[in-house]
């Protein structure tokens, strides 16, 4: 018997239904072989008959075995469909992103090397800061916005922003002179914990589901706190309900809250003659005696040249009543910055897009890691008073990660140990003086507090711009809530919710479509779609 070639074409997946009619003639022919005693292979006569190769046919009568035995429910057979790649998501983290930007910025001006993908995968592992494949670390630096493409001109080439690297320059040397000075340094920083907060992967099998996430994100939690080598401020944590639910959480947190947590809780705790650290929120940077723009009326221009002795002529115009404020020699001055001074301490603004200057990023992620892990399914109460009890056990002795990689300023000197605090018992080291020209000027000593005064008064246009993380944030914003009808949406995911309102509008619902139906069968209207 010949065996003439397949009419199906190679490579062509079968349907359910064709692969039921091969399964149907190959049963029609092994009991016809058995009725007539005949003498032929079944599966290629199959083949020949329904023109698919013998080697599927096989496959067929084998997944129809393997289901028989299995007891399997549904259809005998099922349509093969083709596995579609789908997009990794690459998790935003803007601490792990600062910190890969420097190590690339290491690579060029340090140890004069380019990076590749394979240096760089080692760099980064060996610093504990992410050992990942080289696939995620491409994908990783492309939403962080590198590419590997032809080099540039450095007639072109613009690293950062003179006024933001200046600041860090005075940063750096500010609390180098405090360090060398062995005064207490105390970061303080906020964040915040959702009711969704939890692991993203987890074993689990077709029996055990493991960790399920929470559908929305739920309520959140700010978290208020500050320490530093001696560990935690004592008494100074503070966590409260947010009271908005927006994408941004700062939004949760006012001056009023903010001044009086540092008054009643934070200070009154604080070693003396301590420096505290900040960043840019807007909360930290209230200003006392603020300037007035273009926006403001020219009564209060008026006003505000007058209580700051500042000459002007009363036939000016608005213009040039804010000419007058704009060449002023009157300094900015913040209300924090007034209220930490007056309890006998020091204070100490991070520069902007900075991050990685500020240790405490290091413990949030620590403490917040543990949460994940041990709080799987609580709610956002037994989480808080979780929260509570991770913050009084923090040991003090817990081995963190030291945040000691050096930076480098635009002439190519190396400052070391800019933030080498690790919230532990360790002695803290004071940091060696460098052949930096940022240590020192020439013919000329520095002190803490002319450090901490010229921070106090930053270079017009640079100083202490209110920074959010709007103006970091490297993905999108999500868009507002919409509301309907039928429930509450965010964006284009339904957000189950199973309340009296919900019920009673789907049972209206319900009712609208059978009248529908109804209509229709009856011939009285068409329906509408």
């Amino acid at each position: 018997m010949s065996n003439p070639k397949p009419a199906i074409a190679r490579g062509k997946a079968l349907r359910s239904q064709a692969r039921e009619i091969v399964y149907n003639v190959f049963q029609y022919f092994t009991t016809k072989k058995n009725d007539d005693n005949a003498k032929y292979n079944v599966r290629e006569v199959t083949s020949e008959a329904t023109g698919v190769s013998a080697r599927t046919v096989g496959y067929i009568m084998k997944e129809a075995g393997n289901r028989t035995a299995s007891d399997c429910t549904g259809p005998l057979f099922v349509t093969p469909t083709k596995s579609k790649p789908h997009k990794k998501v690459i998790a935003a983290d803007e601490f792990t992103d600062a910190a890969i930007r420097n190590k690339i910025r290491e690579f060029y001006t340090v140890r004069k090397e380019c990076p590749t993908l394979k240096t760089l995968c080692a760099a980064l592992a060996s610093d504990e800061v992410l050992d990942c494949s080289r696939s995620y670390l491409r994908k990783r630096l492309a939403t962080s916005g590198f590419k590997w493409k032809k080099c540039q001109s450095n007639r072109k080439v613009l690293i950062e922003r003179p006024e933001i690297a200046a600041w860090r320059a005075r940063y750096l040397r500010t609390i180098n002179t405090y360090r060398i000075e062995g005064k207490n340094i105390v970061y303080l920083d906020e964040t915040y914990v959702q009711a969704s907060h939890g692991v993203s992967t987890c074993w689990q099998s077709n029996e055990e589901l493991g960790a399920l996430q929470q559908i929305g994100k739920g309520d959140r939690l700010i978290i208020v706190h500050g320490g530093g080598e001696k560990g935690f401020v004592p008494n100074a944590l503070l966590i409260f309900k947010a009271s908005s639910r927006s994408g941004d959480y700062h939004s949760s947190m006012n001056f009023e809250n903010f001044s009086k947590w540092l008054t009643q809780k934070f200070l009154p705790n604080l070693p003396a003659d301590s420096v505290v650290v900040m960043d840019n929120a807007k909360y930290h940077c209230v200003q006392t005696n603020k300037r007035p723009n273009s926006s403001t009326l020219k009564a209060d221009v008026v006003s505000w040249l007058r209580r700051n002795n500042v000459q002007f002529n009363e036939q000016f115009t608005k213009a040039e009543l804010l000419l007058l404020v704009k060449n002023s020699s009157v300094g900015q001055t913040f209300k924090v910055d007034e209220i930490i001074r007056d309890a006998g301490h020091h204070t100490l603004h991070l520069p902007p897009y900075h991050p990685d200057l500020n240790p405490i990023e290091l413990v949030w992620g620590d403490i917040m890691g543990k949460l994940a892990r041990e709080s799987v399914g609580t709610p956002l109460g037994q989480k808080e008073v979780y929260l509570k009890k991770l913050f009084s056990e923090y040991s003090k002795e817990k081995p963190q990660p030291n945040n000691s990689s050096p930076s480098v300023d635009n002439n190519g000197n190396i400052i070391e140990n800019q933030s080498n605090v690790d919230f532990g018992n360790q002695t803290a080291q004071p940091a060696q003086k460098t052949s930096s020209p940022l240590n020192a000027e020439p013919g000329r000593s520095v002190s803490p507090s002319q450090n901490a005064e010229s921070d106090r008064q930053p270079q017009p246009g640079t100083s202490f711009n209110v920074v959010t993380p709007e103006d970091i944030r490297p993905y999108p914003k999500a868009g507002p809530r919409k509301e309907n009808n039928t429930g509450r949406k965010r964006g284009r995911c339904m957000i189950a919710t199973d309340t009296p309102e919900k019920n009673e509008i789907e049972a209206k619902q319900r009712a609208q479509r059978q009248k529908i139906v109804k209509k229709s069968l009856f011939g009285t209207k068409a329906v509408q779609k």
